[in-house]
């Protein structure tokens, strides 16, 4: 019985329920986000065993996407293999934080948390650069004032 009204409802009011429907989901996207986070952190080993597992049945077919991959984009695939990965200062943060290698220029890189690393991800290089160096500045110079 209360299934019928349900359907009816629905039925009646389709376009509300749709845009109410995408309004939560836009609304809750973060927290979403947060949760798959914190479960992959939590289940590495699963993961990791899960993949190998994965890549050993697939590996042809992974190979060729990959090999597809090389030819259809071979600017940012130059540019990847490219790449230094000279630290320029070591590891300031705990095992406890999550950390990403962030290149400051082509060859030199240092580590910021991956939060902060993820704030500016995009194409654009030269943009994600410019914006992360404000935070790189306060976090190993301890310059708050200062824009790079």
């Amino acid at each position: 019985m209360q299934d019928e009204a349900h359907k009816r409802f629905y039925a009646a009011h389709k376009d509300t329920c749709k845009q109410r429907a995408l309004k939560y989901y836009y609304a809750h996207r973060n927290e979403r986000k947060e949760k798959m986070r914190a479960h992959a952190h939590m289940n590495k080993q699963e993961k990791a065993d899960y993949d190998k597992k994965y890549y050993d049945a697939h590996k042809e077919e992974i190979m060729l996407r990959i090999n597809v991959w090389k030819r259809e984009h071979p600017e940012s695939y130059a540019y990847r293999r490219s790449l230094g990965d000279n630290v320029i200062c070591p590891n300031p943060f705990t095992d406890d934080e999550t950390v990403d290698f962030h290149h400051v220029d082509d060859n030199n890189g240092l580590y910021i948390p991956s939060d902060l690393h993820r704030l500016y991800n995009g194409p654009d290089r030269a943009y994600h650069r410019e914006c992360l160096q404000y935070i790189i500045n306060q976090l190993y110079r301890g310059d708050s004032l200062t824009k790079v």
